[in-house]
């Protein structure tokens, strides 16, 4: 029985890496006028050679195709109906890199399914020199007065275009330009420069281990193109990658978190100095995420669903639980707080902070994260307090006593208390089997 071959075309585009085509040797420009060479290896020709000035004054269409390309076959009986239309005026010139071994059973095949004759220029080198591209199909347009004229892509193969060009001895034609930058396959994508410098990249996960050289710490920030949002964090415990994921509760300080698995060494060291280093080069990760801006308030929920990806091996959720905290309440219902107004700004250091018109939960947040970030209990906010403040502080900022003396010129103090606490929890994941 016989077989009918069919050719589809699964893109519009086939992309060509043969390192014969992406060679550029003084590659040619519209106008410009094309040297006389010769065609040499050429199959199914009344010659096995043929020079470029043997067209002169015809309409020369090089047709640069391969056999796994669907689009250069499939738009072959195109330029075949073509080549009849504008008989004597045109000559379309198929080209291609491969061998005849590789070629001539494609041809048959064509030929007997599409009731085509089909001859080609074979493992050519010289001309794709002189055309440099990197997808396929390439069409080279030499006028008949030996000038470059157009270089297209199949969606200019038409009737009206030839035809315009023969009466005006020239046309215009959108020109496909192929943009050729190194790409080794094996090698990871953007890095070191590897298909581009991945200036455009609008989504990435980036994960690794400890990167020795590398200052530990994390940002979040749009980045310089002004459309994505990036999240880092370097050479930091799988700890910190947990706190940097949930912080969208709120900031986490280590007494925010219970550590609830079977070797808590993975997670977390009380290891210090170069111990502490030496700990780290083992169990440090770096992360990095970005985003599009659109999914700027997402980050954190991306980051959560990553880390469950990478560590599969433990679950984490935001539990209440029952605490002692550090509870900052009001003493009086005289108001102390409220802001007179003005610009917004904050400045903390050890010795004291200043708040003006800010939200108290600052002074929470910096007290939490910073100043008294050892001590085991969480500080948490009871005063009630919905309006921004102003608020100046004197007082080491990791002490208790300093503090409340401060406080107190506000109506405010911090009080011991035991109430349920929102803590992350990180335990080991339970895994089922059937």
């Amino acid at each position: 029985m016989k077989k009918t071959i069919q050719f589809i075309v699964l893109a519009a585009l086939c992309f060509f890496l043969s390192s014969a085509a992406q060679a550029q040797t003084k590659p040619l420009k519209i106008g410009d006028q094309v040297p006389d060479i010769t065609i040499n290896n050429i199959i199914n020709y009344e010659s096995s050679s043929a020079k470029l000035s043997d067209f002169k004054g015809k309409l020369l269409i090089l047709d640069f195709w391969a056999t796994w390309c669907g689009a250069c076959l499939n738009a072959m009986p195109l330029t075949d109906s073509l080549q009849h239309a504008f008989d004597g005026k045109v000559q379309f010139f198929p080209v291609t890199y491969q061998t005849e071994k590789e070629v001539r059973p494609t041809i048959q095949k064509l030929e007997q399914s599409k009731s085509l004759r089909i001859f080609t220029a074979l493992e050519n080198k010289e001309l794709s020199r002189l055309f440099p591209h990197t997808t396929l199909p390439h069409y080279v347009w030499i006028g008949p007065d030996g000038t470059l004229k157009a270089i297209t892509g199949t969606e200019a193969l038409n009737a009206g275009n030839i035809r315009a060009l023969l009466a005006q001895n020239e046309v215009k034609i959108r020109e496909k330009k192929d943009v050729r930058i190194a790409y080794n396959p094996k090698e990871p994508l953007f890095v070191n420069n590897n298909g581009g410098d991945g200036l455009n990249i609008r989504y990435r996960t980036v994960f690794s281990g400890y990167v020795d050289g590398l200052r530990s710490g994390t940002s979040t920030y749009k980045t310089d193109t002004g459309s994505t949002f990036r999240v880092t964090t370097l050479n930091q415990p799988l700890i910190n990658l947990f706190r940097l994921a949930y912080s969208d509760q709120g900031f986490l300080p280590t007494n925010r978190i219970v550590v609830s698995v079977t070797d808590s060494t993975l997670i977390n060291s009380r290891k210090t100095g170069a111990e502490y280093l030496d700990w780290l080069k083992d169990r440090g990760y770096c992360y990095e995420l970005t985003v599009p801006l659109s999914r700027e308030k997402q980050v954190f929920e991306i980051i959560q669903a990553d880390i469950r990806r990478f560590f599969p091996q433990y679950s984490a959720n935001m539990e209440k639980q029952d605490s002692p905290c550090l509870a900052l309440v009001r003493t009086s219902l005289t108001d102390k707080l409220k802001s007179k107004g003005g610009s917004s700004y904050t400045e903390f250091n050890a010795f004291g902070c200043t708040l003006q018109n800010f939200p108290l939960q600052r002074l929470i947040d910096q007290l939490n994260v910073h100043y008294m970030q050892g001590i085991p209990t969480p500080i948490v906010d009871q005063t009630g307090y919905t309006g921004w403040v102003d608020l100046r502080i004197n007082a080491a900022l990791n002490s208790i006593v300093e503090l409340n003396t401060e406080l107190a010129k506000y109506d405010l103090q911090l009080v011991e208390k035991r109430i349920p606490v929102e803590k992350l929890v990180i335990r080991d994941q339970r895994l089922t089997g059937f």
